[in-house]
């Protein structure tokens, strides 16, 4: 016989619940993807079909961002204290709930489509061609790089299918609700306040699903509260905001595949590396050496150089500049006898470095940019200090210190770097900065 519940006990529960927390109030945004999101569903790499849009991805989102809305803190214990009295966590003497609930409703899909595309090689249909083609619309080979998928050793079948990536155009509905408990500290008009403020960074900056610091899911968010995040704002936080305008273009889409054109072609495309002239096209487009010196780098510390085929044209410095953009990196030498063997290059204290740097849409208000962002502190990456994996390490080098860069007080060996590093000057010789992510924030700005 089911258990009746008693009607004065019910009101009494209820009653107690009503003195710790203030009655519900629920504040809604819309919200509209404007790039293409990949993964965010359970499984990674894919779009949830039942559930696209989670509210658990979206408060990960707004943690991370509510640290960079409302620091710097006096240290991290302060920080830890006010971040677990508003979004929860777990202490060293008890747990405590979030104050914030969220939830995401309403969520009208526009579709998928296929990232990539593997077409038959005309000279053998019986094989694919080695690289993919990209989605024309909404695909970027560099950006989207990892949802390639992967063809067998003889190319005649796919093992693995390109992925995936919704579609721009999805909209769901944000409800945010804040609240308070009678012994908290901070009062419901301050978790508000920095609540609102994390949701506007989000919104001008973040994303949803995998690789959102390259753009991919990127959220136009709809509010009276919601005011995009302006320069000098992010200047007080101690990042970098610059902005590129599309020859006034209002698509996002365009915007977020400019960013992505220019970090390929500074890192490894026309501009990062030598390109060798096809003697079929007439074009350059053989990639060959990197301008970069971090091939130099790794066959100093091996003593292999191909032969002498590919002699260092770089001193042995052991700078790896490339890493400031974010790792792991991995390395894979075209010879396996005469080479570095393969090599992942990871910070040496973790095993990943998530980049500093963040490339996407942006809206003033009145229309779309192309936008890079330095996070603040930006400048501690460039001092990591790395190491390499390898599985039979033999260097030449012993007890040799990898870093990104040399730091602030080594001026004149930045100097020295960059003109040596052709991507990070100008066309007329002149440095771009004095290190490699503020070089690509030139680079970006000025489109060449």
């Amino acid at each position: 016989m089911r258990r009746q519940i008693d009607a004065g006990l019910l009101k009494r529960l209820r009653d107690e619940l009503d003195k710790d927390s203030i009655k519900k109030e629920w504040v809604t945004y819309e919200c509209k993807l404007v790039t293409p999101m990949y993964g965010g569903g359970v499984n990674g790499g894919q779009v949830d079909k039942e559930m696209p849009i989670r509210a658990s991805a979206i408060r990960g989102q707004l943690r991370f961002w509510w640290r960079i809305a409302c620091g710097p803190f006096n240290s991290p214990e302060d920080m830890f204290d006010r971040e677990s009295a508003i979004w929860g966590g777990i202490g060293d003497k008890e747990a405590k709930a979030s104050r914030v609930k969220i939830r995401v409703g309403n969520i009208k899909s526009n579709g998928e489509v296929a990232a990539f595309e593997y077409e038959r090689n005309p000279k053998d249909c019986s094989k694919y061609k080695s690289v993919p083609k990209p989605d024309p619309k909404f695909g970027h080979a560099y950006t989207l790089f990892s949802a390639q998928g992967k063809l067998n050793k003889d190319k005649t079948i796919e093992e693995e299918a390109p992925h995936k990536i919704a579609k721009p155009e999805l909209t769901f509905e944000l409800d945010i609700h804040c609240q308070t408990y009678k012994d908290d500290k901070l009062t419901l008009e301050q978790i508000k306040s920095e609540v609102k403020e994390a949701i506007r960074w989000w919104a001008s900056f973040g994303g949803i699903g995998s690789r959102t610091r390259r753009g991919l899911g990127a959220v136009d968010v709809k509010n009276s509260d919601i005011k995009p995040v302006s320069a000098d704002e992010v200047t007080l936080k101690g990042g970098i905001l610059t902005l590129v305008s599309q020859n006034g273009k209002q698509d996002p889409v365009a915007c977020w595949q400019y960013g992505g054109d220019k970090l390929r072609d500074f890192r490894q495309g026309s501009h990062g590396r030598h390109y060798r002239k096809n003697e079929k096209t007439g074009k350059y487009s053989i990639p060959g050496r990197s301008f970069w010196p971090e091939a130099d780098q790794l066959r100093h510390l091996t003593g292999k150089n191909a032969d002498g085929k590919h002699l260092p044209k770089f001193k042995p410095d052991f700078i790896l500049p490339r890493a400031a953009f974010g790792m792991p990196i991995q390395f894979q030498f075209p010879s396996e006898k005469n080479d570095p063997p393969k090599l992942n290059l990871t910070p040496k204290y973790s095993e990943r470095m998530a980049s500093p740097l963040i490339l996407r849409p942006y809206y003033d208000g009145e229309k779309w940019h192309a936008a890079a962002l330095l996070l603040p502190e930006w400048k501690n990456v460039l001092q990591e200090i790395l190491k390499l994996d390898v599985k039979d390490p033999v260097f030449k080098y012993k007890n040799t210190e990898l870093l990104s860069w040399p730091n602030e007080q080594q001026e004149a060996e930045r100097n020295r770097l960059v003109n040596t590093i052709e991507p990070m000057k100008q066309s007329n010789g002149e440095a771009r900065a004095n290190d490699p992510l503020s070089a690509f924030l030139d680079y970006f700005k000025q489109g060449q």
